[in-house]
């Protein structure tokens, strides 16, 4: 198991069109996610944490 005690998050590209996003757990492993389950894991962490996530796009809509 890793318990890193930073991660850093990098992704490359318009927001867009999102590509690789990458993970860089302490300086142990980097875990490279497609766009899609970069999102899952979005969402799941934010339900596990208590916290809301939304699409850009749907914040977007809600304040016009």
């Amino acid at each position: 198991m890793i318990k890193p005690k930073v991660v850093h998050v990098m992704a490359f590209g318009p927001a867009a069109k999102p590509g690789p996003v990458w993970l860089a757990l302490g300086t142990e492993a980097i875990v490279e996610l497609t766009a899609e389950l970069a999102c899952d894991v979005t969402y799941e962490l934010a339900e596990q944490m208590g916290l809301f996530v939304a699409p850009r796009e749907a914040i977007a809509e809600a304040a016009e």
